[in-house]
Order: C-alpha cells, then sequence, then structure tokens
C-alpha cells in the first residue's frame, strides 16, 4: 500500500455519510451513517473495480477502464465522465461534500440542510481534492457540469 496517496476520507451525500479508506486488498467505501428508512444499511460497501470516481452530481461510483486493452496505453487513468455508464458500478447519491476528517464530515451531514453553512464545506471539499490529485486508483472529475462548483 502505497502510504503517500490519501489513505481514507469521508463524504456526505444528499443522504448518508460514507468512508473511503484503502486497505490490502484496494478501496473501499463504506455506508457509515443514514436516515432509519434508508433502502440501503449502514455498514453496506460498493462493489470494488478498477478506479474510484468522484463526482458532485452523479456521486461516487466504482468504474471499470473501458478503454480498447488493443490500444496503446495511455499515461492517465480514465475520468469518471470519460467512460460509458454501463462501465460504472454501484454508485451513491449526490455528494454535497467530502472531509479530510470524519468529525467535519459528521457535522455536515448533521447540518447538510442548512445552506448557509455550504462555505467551510467547499473548504474541506478543496483540501480533499487537492489532497487526492495524482491518485492513479480514485479520480475526481474534471467537467464542469458533474464537478464541484468553488465559486
Amino acid at each position: 500500500m502505497n502510504e503517500s496517496l490519501l489513505q481514507q476520507f469521508w463524504f456526505v451525500t444528499t443522504t448518508s455519510l460514507y468512508r473511503v479508506y484503502r486497505a490490502d486488498d484496494g478501496i473501499h467505501v463504506m455506508k457509515i451513517d443514514c436516515p432509519a428508512q434508508s433502502k440501503v444499511p449502514i455498514g453496506t460497501e460498493l462493489p470494488q473495480a478498477d478506479f474510484l470516481g468522484i463526482t458532485s452530481r452523479e456521486g461516487v461510483f466504482f468504474y471499470i477502464d473501458d478503454r480498447n486493452p488493443m490500444c496503446p496505453a495511455r499515461e492517465n487513468p480514465p475520468l469518471p465522465e470519460d467512460v460509458n455508464m454501463q462501465y460504472w458500478l454501484g454508485g451513491t447519491s449526490a455528494v454535497s461534500g467530502l472531509f479530510l476528517q470524519e468529525e467535519d464530515a459528521r457535522k455536515a451531514f448533521q447540518q447538510k440542510d442548512e445552506p448557509a453553512e455550504a462555505s467551510w464545506m467547499l473548504e474541506r471539499t478543496q483540501e480533499v481534492i487537492h489532497a487526492l490529485e495524482g491518485d492513479p486508483k480514485i479520480i475526481c472529475t474534471h467537467s464542469p457540469t458533474l464537478g464541484f462548483s468553488f465559486t
């Protein structure tokens, strides 16, 4: 396991709180909190694949590299928005924020209905995106329509 890569972070969706972490067998995404009426119980993990895509509108999802194996290898992994959706595996609802600390993620999860508090969440999200730059397996979208807006 490459210790220089971000080892864990949390994210809040419109309905739930998740933890992303690295283990010897790959990257894991686990639901750690949700409303009582959720169809997906706490402790559920997303199915794993080649890459983990992070978008604001489409959520977080694992996806398979759909590039033709007969073509020369590309230096960079495919961006989530460049992969056909048929290669996306299980995912989450839209993402409200990304966090380096669980405490911040839980605070955001409890306050997600209060838009006046959104500025600190954007700052935390920017920190995670910056920490993930250059990660070969966890890819944040570059799409202006699917990505996070920091304006």
